[in-house]
């Protein structure tokens, strides 16, 4: 069975995506000027510092993206006709020049590698060395990170160009800022062939090693599109937008990339800090957050903070990477009826949101409807498609927003079909609302499935359940062998607040023990099975890293 986006969603109007140019090309164009949200696009700015002291228009960037390309054209020596199998990588906390060095690479005919600040030295110099890149823009705060990572590739610091995106901190560095401003007397390069790979970016993929994603330029300007046709429905004037998501992640390219093309305004922040953030609300008047199940549940769990700052201005919360539990969602009406809790799903591999909260109705525990012009089908272990509702398979999608694969290109690989299909690696069923619609839910990882006894249990409904504990503040389950059963869960916990000896964490685990077998079947039980640990290890978009804790299991 093949489920569909409601029949009340338009389908995204551009026929040929591949023609409409490279990301900046669009983005800075902008919507249609009957569809604009802002009547002066040209001139408010869409990008400002969370200082406040810097801000950048839609002209303004298209400007610095010439600048910049010219210079680095004429610093590395490459003409735009002879950057098209050439690399250059970005390790940067968010700034106001970030996307505009994204753009700068595109437009000299290059591909841009997105690297995470919070990978460790080896595993970034590993995708330097398999992408051959000699070049990567930096931080002044990640400048001895990338130092590390060329080193680990093999690359000698004359084979490398290293530039800097922030302060100058090191007198032998060029920065960005240096760049442009020499590049504003430089004529404009000459147009170029798009190379079609916009970014490559890492993603721990369908098999829990990090790949690196080709995302095209097509993709990206078809998800804008998706979610535009999404926000038009939802909205009608622009908004102010807290940039705290890196912008090395996908899920941070794509929001910010739209956000610019709706001409809403983004406070850029250089990394999440909840003080911080909280201060930015409330001197700009942010009326829309992109957070993480975990850091909602936080601010939920500290009520005074909604009297520490003024945060009036809030409509919307965009929520991804993880489930907002009914329980959740109940606290934040509960705290804030005005809020609008909008969940999502997405992946690197399908750059990147597949379905969003529907602004008709809500559905207990789903992510919302699929976008425009996507198609998804459910497959069963053995192999066949699952013919109904409320029944889980794996979840495989089908859309013009597809990724081109992963790097290097791999006929092994069976994530990317040749008739268009990705297997994304997560078990879900498709509930159908009383308005007729399908609205997704997000069952678990395919991987992270626990077999007890040949019965599937799933981590997320166990984190749910113990995460409703007063004592827990958060909780991730994994599975560990056992001889009789196979496999059994363990949870790893951190505390709402300290025990005190061990008699009091016996005791806690009792209590938890006696909490889940009230709840969930005797497959789901713990008996034991916990360790408490200060807070759960996350990737850069926000999720846990479940390897982290087998390899914690395994003492490694």
């Amino acid at each position: 069975m093949i489920f569909h986006p409601p029949a009340w969603l338009p389908a995204i109007t551009e026929n040929h995506l591949s023609e409409l140019g490279t990301i900046s090309d669009f983005v800075l164009k902008g919507q249609p000027k009957e569809e604009c949200f802002n009547p002066s696009p040209a001139e408010s700015p869409v990008l400002v510092t969370s200082q406040g002291d810097k801000s950048k228009t839609a002209s303004q960037l298209a400007d610095d993206v010439e600048a910049l390309a010219a210079t680095l054209s004429r610093d590395l020596g490459w003409p735009p006709n002879d950057a098209a199998d050439k690399v250059i990588a970005i390790l940067s906390e968010n700034t106001l020049d970030y996307m505009t060095c994204c753009w700068a690479i595109h437009r000299l005919g290059a591909t841009c590698l997105l690297l995470h600040g919070s990978t460790p030295p080896n595993e970034n110099a590993a995708h330097l060395k398999k992408t051959n890149c000699t070049v990567l823009i930096t931080s002044p705060t990640l400048l001895p990170s990338a130092r590390a990572a060329l080193s680990g590739a093999g690359v000698s610091e004359s084979e490398s160009r290293l530039y800097l995106n922030g302060p100058n901190s090191d007198d032998q560095l060029k920065t960005i800022e240096t760049l442009l401003t020499s590049g504003t007397s430089l004529s404009p390069l000459p147009s170029a062939p798009k190379n079609p790979i916009a970014y490559l970016c890492p993603t721990s993929g369908t098999s829990g090693t990090q790949k690196l994603v080709r995302m095209t330029h097509s993709a990206i300007i078809a998800n804008i599109l998706q979610l535009s046709v999404l926000e038009r429905l939802s909205r009608s004037e622009f908004e102010i937008v807290l940039g705290v998501l890196p912008l090395s992640h996908v899920q941070g390219i794509v929001a910010s990339h739209c956000s610019v093309y709706l001409r809403d305004r983004i406070i850029v922040h250089s990394k999440f800090d909840m003080q911080a953030a909280l201060a930015s609300i409330q001197t700009f008047k942010i009326n829309r957050l992109y957070l993480v199940p975990s850091v909602l549940a936080a601010l939920m769990g500290n009520p005074f903070l909604f009297k520490a700052f003024n945060l009036s201005s809030i409509k919307s919360v965009y929520v991804g990477a993880g489930n907002v539990t009914p329980e959740l969602r109940q606290k934040v009406k509960a705290a804030q009826a005005g809020w609008n809790i909008v969940t999502g799903y997405g992946l690197t591999e399908s750059p990147c949101a597949v379905a969003m909260s529907s602004p008709r109705e809500y559905v207990d525990n789903t992510v919302g409807v699929l976008l425009s012009s996507y198609q998804a089908k459910l497959l069963r272990e053995d192999g066949t498609e699952v013919e109904g509702f409320d029944e889980p398979g794996e979840l495989v999608v089908s859309s013009p927003n597809q990724a081109a694969g992963y790097f290097p290109p791999s006929e092994a690989d069976t994530t990317f079909s040749q008739d268009g299909w990705l297997r994304t690696g997560d078990v879900a069923l498709f509930r159908k609302s009383p308005d007729g619609d399908a609205h997704l839910s997000i069952v678990d990882r395919l991987r992270d499935m626990i077999k007890v006894k040949g019965l599937q249990v799933s981590p997320v409904t166990m984190e749910a359940c113990l995460r409703e504990h007063e004592k827990v503040a958060d909780a991730a389950v994994i599975g560990v062998a056992d001889e009789l059963a196979g496999e059994r869960p363990k949870a790893f916990v951190v505390l709402a607040r300290k025990l005190e000896g061990k008699e009091a964490e016996e005791e806690f685990f009792d209590e938890l023990d006696d909490f889940v077998e009230e709840r969930l079947a005797e497959s789901h039980w713990l008996r034991g099975r916990y360790e408490i640990i200060e807070a759960l290890p996350r990737n850069p978009s926000g999720k846990v890293s479940k390897g982290v804790l087998r390899a914690k299991e395994r003492g490694e």
